[in-house]
């Protein structure tokens, strides 16, 4: 049956039906309250143009009577939260290509959309990360995680390298290894540390290219053919330098260090021998006839002895 009653503007109105047990059903349905039906096909949240959200959804644990015990809201067109951390963002992925919005790193995420961004985005621990001799300790390093840094400030890190380079950082627990590579194209450098703090400051490495300009005779404590003496790789007297004056000549009595000599070493004579025999007993032996002086020559078979020898000399 028809129903008259006011309106909110005070008019009188027959366009109402009374309702009673027997049409209530028909005309309070779930959509004409604005409530859910108990089996919805699905769901939409409105939550109005200022909201600034696009909905949300609270769960209460074991009839919990907290505010929620988990929450699902879109923060942003296309990005759902649950529980203020893990994020969903819409969007297709078509021949591996994500295309959709990127999840921030600080939000799990890659901060990118590709391959190589999401590599940068992950990897990446931003420029002049530690920024003081202060804070540049391997408990900062270890907080910030392994990933490469890039620097564009001298003197931010103790004993830093070089003005501009790329800082790349392991990290294992507590135990840190760090490589810097100067940006003009210039060495490598290493150092590493524990919980105990660095064990070495910047360590240059050695390469075909810098070895020359490091390992130098002043640095291993050698000399250079430059350093030494011409007559060390000449040999030759003539460039000695404070040569001493040698004389041609010298009087026997000048000369220092002489041995002690004989007086016959020095007069020849016979007489000043010393221990010289008394008498010369000859052994048997020959002469050739040309060493003997004063020979006789005999015409007969010798009788006489002269001189002490017999003469067997003939004349025919």
């Amino acid at each position: 049956m028809a129903a008259h009653y006011y309106d909110a503007d005070g008019n009188w109105t027959t366009s109402g039906i009374l309702l009673d047990h027997n049409n209530f059903t028909t005309y309070v349905t779930p959509s004409a309250i604005g409530a859910m039906p108990a089996y919805p096909g699905s769901i939409e949240l409105i939550p109005g143009a200022s909201s600034n959200i696009g909905g949300f959804i609270d769960f209460h644990f074991n009839n919990s009577s907290s505010d929620y015990t988990s929450r699902i809201i879109e923060y942003d067109s296309g990005v759902l939260s649950v529980n203020e951390h893990a994020y969903v963002r819409l969007g297709t992925v078509t021949g591996g290509i994500w295309n959709g919005s990127a999840i921030p790193v600080a939000n799990g995420g890659t901060g990118a959309t590709d391959r190589v961004g999401a590599w940068r985005g992950i990897n990446s621990l931003g420029t002049n990360p530690i920024s003081t001799n202060a804070t540049d300790t391997t408990t900062e390093w270890g907080n910030l995680g392994p990933g490469m840094a890039w620097y564009d400030t001298a003197s931010l890190l103790n004993q830093q390298p070089s003005t501009w380079g790329i800082l790349l950082n392991y990290t294992y627990g507590s135990d840190i290894f760090q490589i810097w590579n100067a940006q003009n194209g210039g060495p490598t450098y290493l150092r590493s540390g524990n919980a105990s703090g660095w064990n070495n400051g910047w360590r240059q490495v050695l390469d075909t290219f810098n070895f020359t300009s490091i390992v130098t005779p002043a640095a291993i404590g050698a000399v250079t053919s430059s350093s030494l003496a011409k007559v060390a790789t000449s040999g030759n007297y003539n460039d000695l330098t404070n040569k001493p004056t040698i004389p041609t000549t010298m009087a026997w009595g000048s000369i220092t260090g002489k041995p002690t000599f004989a007086t016959v070493a020095t007069s020849g004579n016979y007489n000043d021998l010393s221990n010289k025999p008394a008498t010369f007993a000859p052994s048997t032996h020959t002469h050739p006839i040309s060493e003997i002086n004063n020979i006789i020559i005999a015409t007969s078979k010798p009788t006489t002895v002269t001189n002490g020898a017999l003469l067997f000399v003939y004349s025919n």
